[in-house]
């Protein structure tokens, strides 16, 4: 912690004098080159704003602004430390499934990362939340592209994302082309092992529940199953870390056996027979091709005329299954008073009950009220929304999440967001 410390304050401190970085980098730069306009999205690490260039054309980007002491890896370059995400991004450029770094400034509260955006663009999460669960068609050409991209990172370059999600895929919403993003937790592969578990707690593989064991080959496997259960039913496979290291899986009925079959590959319970990278590249149901939209279309287009499959209600029995899981859980907890928690138990008491793409209990009870008190609805932030939009590296920024919604506070970030204030004045 100390040392940590120390290295932040460094690296502040050398923000500070003009000639120990190159003037290239420099804010004032920066303010030079982009206009900066709306908040786009936000983190536990780092805000993304919308941005445009003020040379000729005005390309629309994207900017990621991220204060020092959030900066997860540091890389020695240039003479200077610059974190390992700007390294990253750059190695990767090679790769179209990965977005492209266009530049990247810092001064002494933090760094701005400057990205490609397209001008009509949707995270996976957002996309199906509006558009529902997609058929497998649909399914298999998103899933594809991120397959391939996940893989060309590793083969060519020995890097792992470590944080795959709906949240972190940007899809064209006229192409369809799909882009990885948010490279704040890769690393390389033989570093990575000696890591804790980085990402989304809904994403988090059975083993690191069960010994607290991170492979993380093997849980890029398990995310991406994950992600792809999300792609064809809308909703998380599992409702909380009993049930994930269960490994029980559900299935619509309109599925495929192959598509099962690979989503069951993914989810295995045991690392040994998990599916590799390679055998998820390789399994027959992405060797099938069929053009399932017309090429007059959009991608969105595309998505509103395709009847996206129907969900299934779960049976009574199963219904009453998970229920009992879930009070499991709940009693679990509450055996030992909450002061004696860590935030890491105290998180998963709120979140077990929760589903995946409905607002947390805490946030409708604050929109109850503002609704009786000002007979206004209040439109939700997409952090307050989605109770797994956090690394399951800062649990303790949910819970003063939850805890905020009762003192019309919403967001666990006021920090970085001040910060980001201060560089750009004009956005707030």
């Amino acid at each position: 912690m100390i040392k940590r410390k120390l290295q932040d304050l460094a690296v502040c401190c050398s923000y500070q004098v003009d000639f120990l970085h190159e003037k290239k980098h420099s804010v004032k730069e920066f303010k030079r080159k982009y206009e900066v306009l709306d908040e786009i999205g936000r983190g536990g690490f780092g805000i993304v704003y919308e941005a445009t260039s003020r040379q000729e054309g005005q390309q629309p980007v994207a900017v990621k602004f991220v204060q020092h002491k959030h900066v997860r890896s540091w890389t020695m370059t240039c003479r200077q430390l610059i974190p390992s995400e700007v390294c990253h991004l750059e190695t990767c450029e090679d790769i179209p499934g990965v977005i492209k770094i266009l530049d990247w400034f810092a001064n002494s509260k933090g760094f701005l990362i400057v990205m490609e955006r397209p001008e009509n663009c949707m995270d996976l999460f957002d996309m199906i939340s509006v558009h529902g669960p997609l058929n497998e068609d649909m399914a298999k050409f998103i899933f594809k592209q991120v397959i391939t991209t996940v893989f060309d990172m590793y083969s060519k370059h020995g890097l792992l994302h470590r944080d795959i999600k709906d949240e972190n895929l940007i899809v064209n919403m006229n192409t369809g082309e799909v882009k990885l993003v948010d490279f704040g937790a890769t690393a390389y592969a033989e570093k990575a092992t000696k890591k804790e578990f980085q990402g989304t707690r809904s994403y988090c593989p059975p083993e690191w529940f069960r010994d607290q064991l991170y492979l993380p080959l093997e849980a890029t496997s398990w995310s991406l199953g994950v992600l792809l259960f999300i792609l064809l039913t809308g909703k998380l496979p599992f409702k909380n870390e009993i049930q994930i290291c269960l490994g029980n899986v559900r299935f619509p009925p309109e599925l495929s056996k192959e598509v099962c079959q690979l989503v069951k590959s993914c989810l295995t319970t045991s690392t040994s027979a998990r599916a590799s990278l390679s055998q998820i590249a390789a399994h027959p149901w992405l060797e099938t091709d069929r053009q399932f939209y017309n090429a007059d279309l959009t991608f969105e287009e595309a998505l509103m005329e395709i009847k996206n499959p129907v969900p299934v209600i779960e049976d009574k029995e199963a219904e009453d299954e998970d229920n009992e899981l879930n009070d499991v859980v709940i009693l679990t907890r509450s055996r030992d008073s909450r002061t004696d928690m860590d935030m890491e138990s105290i998180c998963t008491m709120v979140t077990a009950v929760e589903d995946r793409y409905e607002p947390s209990i805490a946030v409708k009870e604050f929109v109850a009220e503002e609704i009786v008190g000002t007979g206004e609805t209040t439109n939700l932030m997409r952090s307050e929304s989605r109770y797994d939009n956090i690394s399951s590296s800062s649990f303790c920024d949910y819970v003063s999440l939850v805890s905020s919604s009762y003192d019309d506070q919403f967001t666990s970030t006021s920090d970085i967001y001040q910060s980001a204030c201060e560089v750009f004045p004009h956005t707030r």
